[in-house]
């Protein structure tokens, strides 16, 4: 892994991340030999898994970070950290076989991700997304799954490229207030979606109303810093 790519990609999550580490104050950030910063957080007692080779060397390579119990599993799972083939970061978690290979479960896309052991994880990140997600898994000692909530929240202060017109309602039929290019908003929060198109702004004023992005090309012409990092 080139440990350069790494620190830039996850120092800008640092300060905006202390909230979470706070609520989450218990667990402690594992680490892996030279690495700054891993965005694993567990358990204190957690098993260091950072002696062993990475795995799939060859194309993308996985580096072992810790074996962790999600949820008070007699067997543990090894946690490791990935790029992905093209600038993807996720955490990807395998079991040993009974031919004591290891062997793929499942993945988590994000930046960190926080394991308390109680067979929840959390993970963040603004990865093939639209901006930072926060997200909450089930695991069920088989199968991970993301726990449904009724928004997604954003939380991002930034303005916007040209106007936009804000709706009162969800569906966007009932014209609220348009505001105009170069002005100071707030997303506040986007629908439950995979891929978010309707946001809930802030305005200057202080109104609150949704607003849908209308084109299939993942990048807003209209607010600065909304785009799809990811393929």
């Amino acid at each position: 892994m080139k440990k350069s790519f790494i620190l830039f990609f996850l120092l800008p999550f640092v300060l905006i991340a202390q909230e979470k580490r706070d609520y989450f104050d218990y667990l402690v950030e594992a680490k892996y030999k030279d690495w700054q910063h891993t965005g694993v957080y567990l358990q204190k007692d957690y098993v260091s898994a950072s002696y062993l080779t990475p795995l799939n060397e060859e194309y993308e390579p996985s580096y072992p970070i810790a074996f962790v119990s999600i949820g008070g599993e007699t067997e543990k799972m090894l946690l490791c950290y990935t790029d992905g083939p093209s600038g993807d970061p996720a955490f990807e978690f395998y079991r040993y076989g009974s031919n004591k290979e290891l062997e793929y479960q499942f993945s988590l896309a994000g930046v960190e991700i926080f394991v308390p052991g109680n067979g929840f994880m959390y993970t963040t990140g603004h990865t093939n997304n639209m901006f930072d997600k926060h997200k909450k898994f089930e695991f069920d000692g088989a199968s991970v799954n993301e726990v449904a909530q009724p928004f997604y929240a954003v939380g991002m202060k930034t303005k916007t490229l040209k106007n936009i017109q804000l709706y009162s309602d969800y569906n966007c039929t009932q014209k609220l207030a348009v505001v105009g290019a170069n002005s100071n908003i707030e997303i506040v929060a986007a629908e439950y979606s995979d891929f978010c198109r309707k946001y809930l702004i802030k305005t200057p004023f202080g109104l609150m109303g949704w607003w849908e992005l209308d084109r299939e090309y993942p990048m807003s012409e209209e607010i600065e810093g909304l785009f799809y990092a990811g393929d």
